[in-house]
C-alpha cells in the first residue's frame, strides 16, 4: 500500500494529523479501533498524537525518505491501540502496579497486533505496536530484544513515548519540567533508548514542545501541575473518578445543557453551544430562558413552572433549523427527597432519522393513493367518472384548483373538464394549442409551468397509437413541488391512460356487440 499526503513536507500540524486519520479511516478496523480508543480514553489518545509529532520531527530530522516518515507516524499515531482491552482501575491506578496488574500492562503490544491482524495497515504498523517497549539494552518486553536488533520504527518511536509520558501528567508520578525530562533522555541513552536517536531528538525537543505539544488530558479531577494527587487516589474497590466535562464536551451528536434551579446554565458542551451558534462560554451563565428565540420563551416558563410544581417531569420538543431537524428534551433533576433542583436538557441531531419517519409517511400516502388507483383496473367508468375519481386522487398529493382530460385521437382533440366553471372558447382554444406544442416538442412525462398566479402541470398520456393527450392540473399558490409529488402525479397519470384505453376498446365493441360479447373481451 503506497501512502501519500501532500502535506508531509509541512510541518507536523493539524493537517498532517488529519491525513494520518484519514488514512486510518479508509481501513474498516484501524478505523473502529481507533475511534473507539478515542472515546474509551481520550488521554491515550492524546498521548498517542504526541508520539507521533515526535516520531515525525526526528524522522525528518534523519532524513528518512517521505514514504518512511509517514509509515513511522502512522504506526506512532497507533502503538498504544492495545490499551483499549485494559480495564481503567488498572490503566488509570495511582500508585505501583501489582504483579497480575503489570502482567496485564505488559500485554498491551500484544493486544494491538492481534487487533490489527487482518487491518491492511498491519505490516506498515506491526514494528511500532509490537517492539515499543523493548529497551536498547535488552531489558525491555516483549521479547528482550537489545541494540539495532530493534526494528528501527520502534527505537523511534520509544524516544517519542518516553519522552512525552515524562511532560504530561500519570497519576503515579509527578510532571517534569522540559529540561528535567531532557535530563532523564541523556540518562536512558544506550540503556532503555538508542543513544544516536537521543541525540537527534534533543535537538527537535524544543521545536515539539513548544509548538506541538498536546496536553494530555487525562480522566481525573485534576490539573496538570505537581500537586499532591493524594486526595484523589481511587482504591481498588472503588469507581473511577470520571472527569465528566471532558467525555461530555466531546460527544459528537448529542448537545448536553446542565441548568440549575434558579434556571441558570451551569455547563454547556461543545455540541449544544454550536447548534445555537454559540461557543460554551458564552451561554454559561445565561438562564434557559433568555437563549430561547423570543416567541418561545412564554411556553419555556410555563413549561418551567409546571416542572417545579411536581406537575411534569419534563417534555419534548422538535423543530427544524437550518435544513435539519433538532430534538429537545428537558428533563428534571430532583434531590434525595424527590425537590426540583434543575434540568437536563438533551439536544439531539436527529435530521436523518426524522426525513427517514418522513419519507416513510409518504411512502404510505402513496401506497393509499395507488390503492386507490387501482379501481381503474378494476372497473370501467365514462369520462365523467374517470375525472372524478382523478379529481380524488390527484387531491390527495397536492392543492387541485381545476382539471382537464385533453385526448388526441383520429386527428381529432377533445377537451373535458371536471367539476364546474368550464372554459370559455379562447381559454379552450389556448388549452389546446398548448398541447399540441407539447406533443410536437417531444414531450414524454410531465412539465409545470406558471399560469396566472397559481400552476399548471401538464401529465402527459399515451396509449401506443390508440391516442395521446394530458391531464392538465391547476394548482393554487407559487410551492414547489416535489419530485415525490411529481413522480405520484405521472402513476396517477398512468392508470388515467389505461382507463381510456379501456374506455376506448369499449365504446368500439358496443357499437357491434351486446353485454355478453363485451364482457367476453374484458375477462
Amino acid at each position: 500500500m503506497t501512502l501519500t499526503v501532500s502535506v508531509l513536507k509541512m510541518p507536523y500540524d493539524e493537517k498532517l494529523l488529519s491525513s494520518l486519520e484519514s488514512i486510518i479511516a479508509s481501513d474498516p478496523i484501524a478505523d473502529t479501533l481507533y475511534l473507539a480508543l478515542k472515546h474509551k480514553y481520550y488521554s491515550v489518545y492524546c498521548h498517542c498524537v504526541n508520539v507521533s509529532c515526535c516520531t515525525y520531527l526526528l524522522a525528518t530530522k534523519m532524513g528518512l525518505p517521505e514514504q518512511e516518515c509517514l509509515r513511522l507516524t502512522l504506526g506512532a499515531l497507533l502503538h498504544d491501540i492495545g490499551k483499549i482491552n485494559i480495564s481503567p482501575k488498572i490503566l488509570y491506578k495511582p500508585g505501583k502496579l501489582n504483579k497480575e496488574e503489570w502482567s496485564v500492562i505488559k500485554r498491551h503490544p500484544v493486544n494491538g497486533i492481534n487487533l490489527l491482524n487482518d487491518s491492511k495497515l498491519y505490516h506498515m504498523v506491526a514494528d511500532s505496536i509490537r517492539y515499543h517497549h523493548e529497551r536498547y539494552d535488552g531489558s525491555g518486553y516483549l521479547e528482550g530484544l537489545s541494540g539495532e536488533d530493534i526494528p528501527l520504527a520502534a527505537r523511534i518511536v520509544s524516544i517519542g513515548d518516553c519522552f512525552d509520558a515524562l511532560v504530561s501528567f500519570r497519576p503515579y508520578k509527578k510532571i517534569l519540567s522540559f529540561e528535567e525530562a531532557i535530563e532523564e533522555l541523556i540518562k536512558s541513552k544506550n540503556t532503555h533508548l538508542d543513544g544516536r536517536l537521543v541525540d537527534m531528538f534533543i535537538s527537535i525537543a524544543p521545536d515539539f514542545y513548544k509548538h506541538h505539544y498536546h496536553p494530555t488530558y487525562f480522566p481525573l479531577s485534576v490539573e496538570n501541575s505537581n500537586k499532591n494527587y493524594s486526595k484523589f487516589i481511587i482504591n481498588e474497590d472503588s469507581e473511577l473518578e470520571i472527569n465528566w466535562e471532558e467525555i461530555l464536551d466531546q460527544l459528537p451528536d448529542i448537545g448536553i445543557i446542565l441548568i440549575d434551579r434558579d434556571d441558570r446554565i451551569l455547563f454547556c458542551n461543545n455540541f449544544a453551544a454550536k447548534l445555537r451558534d454559540a461557543e460554551p462560554g458564552e451561554l454559561i451563565g445565561k438562564t434557559i430562558i433568555d437563549i430561547q428565540r423570543p416567541h418561545r420563551r412564554i411556553v419555556v416558563k410555563e413549561k418551567l413552572a409546571k416542572v417545579k410544581s411536581g406537575q411534569a417531569n419534563g417534555w419534548e420538543r422538535l423543530m427544524a433549523r437550518k435544513g435539519r431537524y433538532i430534538e429537545n428534551k428537558y428533563i428534571k433533576i430532583a434531590d434525595e427527597k424527590g425537590c426540583y433542583s434543575g434540568m437536563l436538557m438533551l439536544t439531539m441531531d436527529v435530521t436523518q432519522g426524522e426525513k427517514l419517519l418522513r419519507m416513510l409517511l409518504i411512502n404510505l400516502e402513496k401506497l393509499s393513493i395507488l390503492a386507490q388507483a387501482n379501481i381503474f383496473l378494476k372497473k370501467v367508468f365514462d369520462l365523467e367518472d374517470t375525472l372524478n375519481n382523478t379529481a380524488a386522487l390527484i387531491s390527495k398529493v397536492l392543492t387541485l384548483e381545476k382539471l382537464w382530460l385533453v385526448i388526441m385521437r383520429n386527428g381529432e382533440i377533445n377537451c373535458f373538464q371536471e367539476g364546474e366553471q368550464p372554459l370559455n372558447d379562447n381559454q379552450r382554444e389556448e388549452l389546446i394549442k398548448k398541447c399540441e406544442k407539447l406533443v410536437q416538442n417531444g414531450l414524454q412525462e410531465i412539465i409545470i409551468e406558471k399560469w396566472a398566479g397559481s400552476k399548471r402541470i401538464f401529465i402527459f398520456l399515451e396509449s401506443g397509437d390508440e391516442f395521446k393527450g394530458f391531464l392538465v392540473v391547476e394548482t393554487k399558490g407559487t410551492m414547489h413541488i416535489e419530485q415525490q409529488e411529481q413522480d405520484l402525479l405521472k402513476v396517477i397519470g398512468n392508470y388515467v391512460a389505461y382507463a381510456i384505453k379501456k374506455l376506448l376498446f369499449i365504446s368500439r365493441v358496443g357499437k357491434f356487440g351486446n353485454e355478453r360479447s363485451i364482457n367476453e373481451s374484458l375477462q
